[in-house]
C-alpha cells in the first residue's frame, strides 16, 4: 500500500467517525492530521506504535518506510505547486517541561515532517496556549487563531497535539462573477436556502456514477495543474447519506485516478465558507488506538526515556476553507466499475450543486487527500 493510499483509507475512516449520517457542514485536512500522528508514531514502541500504525493505514510499511514516504509527500506538497498555490502546515508536538526528549527523535521529526518539539509548563495554561495560538496562526496565515483553550492544558498535560494547515489556490478556469446570482439551495430536511451560485460551461473532468454509486463527480482543477477540488454530487432525488454509504476506499482512489477526457459541463457551485473545529482523540479510540491515549500504558520511549512516561491528552485539528470565483482558501475494493457519459451525446453535462454535496481537495502526483468535507447547508 502507498502512502497515498494509506492517507485516502484514513480520510474515508475518520470521516465516517467524525460526520458522516449528520446534516451539518464539515472540514478536515486528513493530510494535516495523518502527518502530525506520524510524528507520534515515530516515537512510539510496541503495541502503542501497532495501533498507530493500524489507526493510519500503515500496516503494511515498515518503519522506514512510513518515515521517507511522509518525507517524500510533505516536499512535493509543499514545492513546486506553481505560483498561485500555497500550503502550509502547521504540525507540532508539545511535551510537557522536564521531559527530556531525545535527540535521535527530534532529528527524525526536523528530517522527515519538517516539524519540531517545544515543551511547555502546563500549570501555566494562559501562557501555553498562547505559545500554541501564536505559532499555528503565524503558519496559516491568521487564518486559524485561538486553536487551543487554556481550559484544556493543567499540571496533568503531558503531550497536546495540535495540527493545522493552510491553502490557498485559484482556480485553472476560473468562474465570472458577473454570472454569479442567487439560486436555491435544497437542504436535507426539505427546506430551501438562497445561496450565491457560482456559474460556468466549461469543460472539466467528469464522471457518472463512479463505482456505481449514486452520484457524480467533477474535478475543477487549480492552477498549475498539481492539485483538484473534486465534487462529488448525489443524483436528484438520492441522499448525501446514501452516498457516504455507498463510498468506500477503493471507489475514492478510482475516483482520483481514472483517466477520464474532460467534456464540457453546466456548472453551477455555491461560494461557501466553512470553519471546523474539534478534539478527535475520541474519533482515534473508537477506531482502535486506546493506547496512544492511555496515561499508564502509553509507549512513547521514543521520544523520551522518562520514567513517568508520555502519553497523548488532546488532538485538537481546526481548518477552515472558503470557495469563490477566483479559487479557493483552506486552513486537509474489487470489481469497481467506472462508466462515463456515453460520448456520442453532445450535450454537456449537468452538474448542478444545489444540494448537499462532498468535496476534496488532493494533489495530484500521489493522489493524496489533503482536505475533506461536506457541504450541507448555507453558514
Amino acid at each position: 500500500m502507498s502512502l497515498s493510499s494509506a492517507l485516502n483509507s484514513f480520510t474515508h475512516r475518520l470521516y465516517n467517525k467524525v460526520n458522516a449520517g449528520k446534516n451539518e457542514n464539515v472540514f478536515i485536512s486528513p493530510f494535516s492530521i495523518s502527518t502530525a500522528l506520524a510524528m507520534c508514531h515515530a516515537g512510539a514502541k510496541t503495541e502503542t506504535a501497532e495501533q498507530l500504525k493500524s489507526l493510519l493505514s500503515f500496516s503494511n510499511l515498515s518503519n522506514d518506510e512510513i518515515l521517507s514516504l511522509n518525507s517524500s509527500l510533505i516536499s512535493n506538497v509543499n514545492s513546486n505547486l506553481g505560483e498561485n498555490v500555497t500550503i502550509k502546515t502547521a504540525n507540532k508536538i508539545y511535551p510537557k517541561q522536564g521531559y527530556e526528549v531525545l535527540s535521535d527523535y527530534l532529528n527524525s521529526v526536523r528530517k522527515n515532517f519538517h516539524a519540531d518539539v517545544q515543551s511547555l509548563n502546563f500549570s501555566d495554561a494562559s501562557g501555553s496556549a498562547k505559545v500554541i495560538n501564536d505559532w499555528v496562526s503565524s503558519q496559516t496565515n491568521d487564518k486559524i487563531q485561538d486553536l487551543i483553550s487554556p481550559s484544556v492544558l493543567n499540571d496533568l498535560t503531558r503531550l497536546v497535539l495540535v495540527n493545522a494547515i493552510y491553502f490557498k489556490g485559484n482556480w485553472d478556469l476560473k468562474f465570472d462573477s458577473n454570472l454569479t446570482t442567487k439560486e436555491d439551495f435544497n437542504l436535507a430536511d426539505g427546506s430551501v436556502q438562497k445561496v450565491d451560485m457560482m456559474k460556468s460551461n466549461k469543460k472539466f473532468r467528469y464522471i457518472y456514477k463512479p463505482g456505481g454509486i449514486d452520484a457524480d463527480i467533477c474535478e475543477l482543477p487549480y492552477e498549475g495543474g498539481k492539485l483538484s477540488m473534486t465534487i462529488i454530487l448525489p443524483h436528484e432525488g438520492q441522499s448525501i447519506d446514501r452516498v457516504e454509504n455507498q463510498l468506500n476506499d477503493s471507489t475514492l482512489n478510482d475516483i482520483l485516478t481514472l483517466e477520464i477526457p474532460k467534456e464540457k459541463v453546466i456548472l453551477q457551485v455555491p461560494k461557501f465558507k466553512l470553519e471546523f473545529k474539534s478534539e478527535l482523540s475520541e474519533h482515534f479510540k473508537a477506531l482502535g488506538a486506546n493506547l496512544p491515549f492511555d496515561e499508564v500504558k502509553a509507549d512513547f520511549s521514543g521520544i523520551s526515556n522518562d520514567p513517568n512516561g508520555l502519553f497523548i491528552s488532546k488532538v485538537i485539528h481546526q481548518a477552515v476553507v472558503e470557495v469563490n470565483e477566483e479559487g479557493t482558501e483552506a486552513a486537509a475494493a474489487t470489481g469497481v466499475v467506472m462508466m462515463t457519459r456515453c460520448m456520442m451525446i453532445q450535450e454537456p453535462a449537468n452538474f448542478i450543486c444545489n444540494r448537499p454535496f462532498l468535496f476534496l481537495i488532493h494533489e495530484k502526483n500521489h493522489n493524496g487527500v489533503l482536505f475533506f468535507g461536506k457541504y450541507a447547508k448555507p453558514q
